[in-house]
């Protein structure tokens, strides 16, 4: 039997938005901010953002799911906590690429997913791009 991890996570990335400001729009939920200019990780020559970033990830979030959960529910339960920021994602998306990336990892060469329409349809409303990072090993 073949093993996956599956994440998902909500990107905000702006050239002219500080991450802090970012932070302050989508509050009361909490993501991870960094800044441009920052380094992008610890390590040594990692390089540096050039973006300003708000992240929420699946992966570290109290979801109630787990790593081998369908990406579907990742999806939506990220899409799930904008129901009340529609607006908000609006105005974002005028100076911001809003996205939802997904990350799956497979120790098979053929993986198989499906998005539902109705997620599709509600990233298209909010103008929220999907992305895959699909790793197999």
């Amino acid at each position: 039997m073949s093993e996956r991890h599956v994440h998902a996570s909500l990107v905000i990335k702006s050239d002219d938005l500080l991450a802090e400001d970012i932070a302050k729009v989508m509050k009361p939920i909490m993501g991870v901010v960094q800044s441009r200019g920052e380094p992008i990780s610890s390590r040594p020559n990692s390089g540096l953002a050039r973006h300003s970033t708000w992240i929420l990830s699946t992966e570290h979030a109290p979801t109630g799911l787990d790593e081998d959960s369908p990406i579907s529910e990742h999806i939506g339960w990220l899409l799930g906590l904008l129901d009340g920021k529609k607006t908000v994602i609006e105005k974002l998306s005028t100076n911001c690429d809003v996205e939802i990336s997904c990350f799956l990892h497979t120790d098979s060469t053929n993986y198989w997913f499906d998005v539902p329409h109705a997620i599709v349809k509600k990233l298209a409303d909010q103008k929220i791009d999907l992305v895959f990072d699909v790793y197999a090993s």
